[in-house]
């Protein structure tokens, strides 16, 4: 991986819809208040993250490419074993 100056982070974005209707006034953004974060990218860090998380990347302002590496994960049996539903039991008769 090679990470030019002022090229060295990944913008990750709040995926809700209406989240910029619930910003408080301010008269100036920081890092508290906001609906995205930036992470810091140097050589050899890995970030992970889910795919549905909104991202990007700043423009890069240097004549040296920026050289990253990308890739999905998928765990196998993944509903079965890491995502179980949060009910159990069997769907009863209907009533009404």
């Amino acid at each position: 991986m090679q990470v030019p100056a002022g090229a060295d982070r990944i913008v990750f974005d709040d995926p809700r819809a209406q989240a910029m209707t619930m910003l408080p006034r301010t008269k100036k953004y920081s890092k508290f208040i906001g609906n995205e974060i930036g992470v810091e990218v140097r050589a050899g860090r890995l970030v992970l993250f889910p795919a549905w998380l909104s991202h990007g990347v700043p423009a890069n302002p240097n004549e040296l490419e920026r050289i990253s590496i990308s890739f999905n994960i998928m765990f196998g049996a993944y509903t079965e074993t890491m995502s179980r539903p949060l009910w159990r039991g069997t769907v009863g008769p209907r009533i009404g």
